[in-house]
């Protein structure tokens, strides 16, 4: 197991959700989240997460950081009640 973890610091990949998390102090899940999303620079090879160290060092780096958008708000898919186009009347028949 020592020798998996020195070749791959040697090789600046980490691989799966659990190293990744480790890398960024974070939870699995959300390196699950964040990757589905494209938040991160993450590639995926079927269900295992692949992240280079640099990539991700790079990515919270101060200039790209600021570059990056904000991530858009959900919607529920409901319209609000006072964008409904029916009358009180309509409504009720």
């Amino acid at each position: 197991m020592q020798s998996e973890n020195q070749e791959s610091d040697r090789l600046d990949v980490l691989w799966g959700a659990k190293e990744i998390a480790t890398f960024l102090r974070t939870t699995e899940r959300k390196v699950f989240y964040y990757a589905d999303r494209g938040y991160l620079p993450i590639k995926r090879q079927g269900r295992l997460l692949i992240a280079s160290k640099a990539a991700l060092r790079r990515h919270f780096s101060a200039d790209v950081v600021a570059a990056a958008p904000a991530p858009q708000a959900r919607r529920s898919g409901r319209k609000p009640a006072a964008a409904s186009s029916r009358t009180p009347s309509e409504a009720t028949t």
